[in-house]
């Protein structure tokens, strides 16, 4: 194959022509995309005037339409941050990130020039209706990517297999602006080579690996030169939303369609909420049933890389594109397939990104529901105990305001296995709430109240607004108030970290877990902004995602960025550096407000949470599978923190086949250690089958999740038999915890 250095100085004077470059400056952006234009004969000189004065005066109308959102957000989001310049250069950041995450088109020197031009009045101009420069910083975006189209189109079908000595950035949205043009073509080269290894590994030969990468990068770069002005100010519009805080979100017409056939709960799709931001197409919810999530290998905060139609073909890589966009490729008519190149969070290579292949089916938020089982345990001190297990992948319910008058709801759910459970006689319940990314903040109370009663669950706090406790307003009387164990994940975020944290604040269960869970303590509202431009504008303008509010526990700390740790730590993979809110691009910070709500005592014996973490600790550090858990989250850290991945195919090949051998290890302990292992269904109170369930626990989708289960089931037994004989009935006496 032809060296970088080859590669410039054959295409350098084209790419220097089409992109306007005058001893490293810049020429007008339009005025030269109109030339080009010209000079290939699709046009004349007055109708590229014609042309870019129209974009100009697009730009000018819409111009109100930011103006109006951009009061919006600042009027109505939590934080009410001032319009200043630290706010107005964040701004500028994150709106060249969002255009160019992988830092494939603009350097520093541009960037700098960027900051030096508009940084500082960026704010100021473009809340104004003033948008000069987002048409200019987009225009020369563009104008970019319509020369490199036509540099790849040259280079691409040239492509070999890269030397074994190569290497490439592995997540190039961590990196910092090129320093200059050269390094600009040495990403380039990476990235290519990236790309070519990852269709060679999949099982391409060189030739077909080529042409598809021809085709996707052809595709690309026409979506980009498709923009139109609204998509490019609505763009800007999504930048400005995350600048306050990254969960909020300018969304498009299309975008508000999705949010309202939610909220119907009548869509087709595969089970999976994406954003847009500076780090690219963001996971940000999978249904609970739907299709991504039975699959199992796509959890909240993943990367979604590209989209492709069908069982086969080619793919249309998505880093750049609205989020907007990309939900139109994932959407479809139901039965038809989609295809998914998704990059784990935490991963550094994107050669490590899975292909992930979906059919599209009619979604319903009820999908998933509470499942219940009831297990046989052969204890350590001889006695066989019953367990009961309640799986909750989500809070959800129908779209009944009132949650005694819906026909699906979780809460009613879970009070059905409890009640069944206890019919029984079972010695203790594990809740798994792992992977629970949230859902129905009413349903969340309410199962609050079938452990706790009527005590207080969370306390909200919105813009301008006193604290105010929240809690069940059904269930009010404890149903079950035996020995618990509530197992969480890095995944448990938002209405699962509230319930978690008021059964530990309570004294009520056991939380077992990874370090943390997810963080994300805050709450948003969906705005249809319709009402607030110009009537004229209406067609226009879409809808916001704007953050409103923020949750605390009832000790009065915040689940924001620390989540809740759980009284007993156990090894995880998810564990990791960009796992978590986090590992987001502009977090809220945590803070904390003055206990509202006192802590009554806890209903558990006197059990010293101490005392179980170490009895845990010991058997961890024994066990092989732990082991290999910390070993692979050891792996995962050391790759993203040196963000390097090989491009030769052979040393590719060397590293997958270790990487297939380790993950063979992990069936051997994928067997059964309980006796008989009974279903309970929420149709009835009834157990409806006993028998061997040779994969244990449905929902339970790897070996990991399984290793750190069965470790729950036994904090569970250490628990119980720390303890006198007792019914499942209210106890008295408080948990001592360390703080």
């Amino acid at each position: 194959m032809r060296s970088v250095g080859q590669w410039f100085l054959g295409r350098s004077l084209i790419l220097g022509f089409f992109l306007g470059f005058a001893g490293g400056a810049w020429v007008d952006a339009p005025t030269l995309a109109a030339e080009v234009v010209v000079q290939k004969g699709a046009t004349r000189s007055g109708e590229a005037v014609a042309v870019r004065e129209k974009e100009r005066r697009e730009f000018l109308r819409l111009g109100d339409l930011a103006s109006s959102v951009m009061d919006f957000f600042g009027a109505n989001h939590f934080a009410a941050r001032d319009f200043d310049e630290r706010l107005s250069l964040r701004l500028l950041e994150l709106y060249l990130e969002l255009l160019d995450p992988e830092h494939l088109c603009f350097t520093e020197p541009e960037v700098r020039e960027f900051r030096d031009r508009y940084g500082r009045r960026f704010l100021e101009d473009t809340s104004s209706g003033r948008l000069e420069a987002v048409r200019e910083i987009s225009g020369r975006h563009r104008l970019f990517y319509r020369a490199m189209g036509e540099c790849l189109a040259g280079w691409i079908p040239t492509l070999d297999d890269f030397p074994e000595d190569v290497t490439a950035v592995a997540d190039r949205t961590r990196t910092s602006w090129p320093a200059d043009e050269a390094s600009v073509w040495r990403s380039w080269w990476e990235e290519l080579g990236a790309e070519l290894v990852e269709k060679r590994m999949g099982g391409m030969e060189l030739s077909d690996a080529v042409a598809a990468m021809d085709e996707e990068w052809r595709r690309r770069v026409s979506d980009i030169r498709a923009d139109t002005p609204l998509d490019r100010v609505s763009q800007f519009l999504t930048a400005f939303a995350s600048a306050l805080d990254s969960h909020s979100e300018y969304l498009t017409r299309d975008q508000m369609r999705e949010e309202e056939s939610e909220i119907r709960l009548s869509r087709i799709g595969v089970g999976i909420s994406i954003e847009t931001n500076a780090g690219g197409v963001r996971v940000t919810g999978v249904d609970a049933g739907g299709p991504a999530s039975k699959e199992g290998r796509i959890r909240v905060n993943d990367r979604i890389l590209a989209v492709g139609q069908g069982r086969q073909g080619g793919w249309v890589e998505v880093s750049g594109l609205h989020s907007s966009r990309v939900a139109t490729l994932i959407r479809g008519d139901e039965g038809t397939f989609v295809r998914l190149r998704v990059l784990h969070a935490g991963s550094a290579e994107e050669t490590e990104a899975v292909e992930v292949v979906l059919k599209r089916t009619k979604l319903l938020n009820d999908e998933g529901r509470a499942f219940g089982k009831v297990l046989e345990w052969a204890s350590p001190d001889g006695e066989s105990r019953l367990f009961g297990w309640i799986s909750l992948s989500s809070f959800y319910g129908d779209d009944a305001e009132v949650i005694a008058q819906r026909k699906r709801s979780c809460s009613r759910d879970v009070r059905t296995l409890l009640l069944a459970m206890k019919g029984s006689g079972v010695s203790g319940i594990i809740l798994d709430l792992r992977g629970n990314g949230g859902g129905l903040l009413d349903e969340a109370l309410e199962i609050g109240g079938l452990f706790l009663g009527n005590r207080t669950v969370t306390v909200v706090k919105g813009l301008h607004e006193a604290p105010q406790k929240l809690g069940p307003e059904r269930y009010k009387t404890s149903v079950y108030g035996g020995p618990l164990v509530v197992l969480v994940d890095r995944d448990s975020a938002s209405a699962s970290e509230l319930l978690a944290g008021a059964l530990q604040d309570h004294a009520r269960g056991v939380l077992v877990g990874g370090m943390q869970t997810y963080g994300k303590g805050t709450v948003q509202n969906v705005v249809d902004l319709g009402d607030y431009v110009s009537k004229e504008l209406r067609k226009s303008v879409g809808g916001a995602l704007v953050t409103a509010g923020k949750f605390y526990r009832v000790t009065g700390f915040s689940t924001q960025l620390n989540g809740v740790r759980p009284d007993v730590v156990l090894p995880s993979t998810l564990d990791v550096s960009g796992n978590g809110e986090s590992g987001m691009k502009n977090p809220l910070g945590n803070d904390s407000i003055p206990r509202l709500v006192r802590i009554e005592e806890g209903v558990l014996h006197a059990v010293d949470a101490i005392r179980l973490s170490s009895l845990s600790h010991a058997r961890v550090i024994q066990s092989a599978e732990f082991h290999e858990i910390d070993a692979q989250r050891s792996r995962l850290e050391r790759d993203w923190r040196e963000n390097r991945i090989s491009v030769g195919l052979r040393t590719r090949q060397v590293i997958e086949r270790e990487k297939q051998a380790r993950e063979r290890s992990w069936n051997q302990w994928l067997r059964n250690p309980f006796g008989e292992i009974r279903n309970i269904s929420v149709g009835s109170a009834q157990a409806d089958g006993a028998g061997r369930d040779n994969g244990l626990f449905r929902g339970m989708k790897g070996a990991e999740e399984f290793v750190m289960g069965l470790e729950g089931v036994r904090i569970l037994d250490d628990l119980v038999a720390s303890r006198p004989r007792t019914d499942t009935g209210p106890e008295k006496s408080k948990v001592q915890r360390n703080r």
